[in-house]
């Protein structure tokens, strides 16, 4: 499991755990009982701490109770095996991050990595060789290219200006009207080209205006 898959896998547990968290604090007090008369057929009861016997729960008036309860029951245990997830997720990915694959590259001489082919690289090193690609200088273009970036580029639209804005405003790094090789051999040249800071994943944004 890769750095981003456990990032990834972490997001989605986190997720859980919180709405296995708003299932217990919603529920109602006191944990259900089942036990079986003699025929077999399963008897709801409400056991709160504190009192010897449960309430008996009828499926036909305490059906929203008995839906309640039972689902406390399964997020008390299944919340248990979720906070043990993340934290042998976490530890995962401590591990990965100090001494993964991807790590090499990250922690060798910078004079010989222009000649290296790594098979992994980091998120952060993702992004360092993104940001490379980012032009220091102002990109003047002629035709429809009009409205200047507080970057020094000029972009087509007030839409592709608010966009480019935006992202400049919540750091993400960005290149506008770049070239992007796809897999079947085809180059696309996408509005906006832009790199997740957490996960490392590239984003294409084309604007239909």
């Amino acid at each position: 499991m890769n750095t981003n898959a456990i990032l990834n896998r972490i997001h989605l547990v986190k997720q859980k755990i919180r709405s296995l968290r708003s299932i217990l604090l919603s529920a109602p007090e006191g944990m259900l009982q089942i036990r079986n008369d003699r025929n077999k057929i399963a008897r709801y009861y409400l056991k709160i701490p504190g009192h010897s016997n449960g309430k008996y729960l009828s499926l036909k008036t305490d059906l929203k109770t008995i839906k309640q309860l039972s689902n406390k029951l399964y997020a008390s245990k299944a919340i248990i095996e979720a906070e043990t997830e993340l934290k042998l997720l976490s530890n995962l990915l401590n591990h990965e991050l100090k001494n993964s694959l991807s790590g090499i590259y990250d922690n060798i001489n910078p004079s010989i990595k222009p000649f290296i082919n790594p098979v992994e690289i980091s998120i952060k090193e993702k992004i360092r060789l993104f940001q490379q690609r980012i032009p220091n200088d102002q990109h003047i273009r002629t035709g429809q290219y009009v409205i200047k970036t507080s970057r020094g580029e000029y972009v087509k639209s007030m839409a592709e200006f608010i966009i480019a804005e935006t992202l400049l405003k919540y750091k993400v790094p960005y290149l506008y009207e770049d070239r992007f090789p796809t897999k079947d051999n085809r180059t696309l040249k996408p509005d906006f080209t832009a790199i997740n800071i957490k996960t490392g994943q590239i984003i294409l944004w084309e604007q239909l205006s």
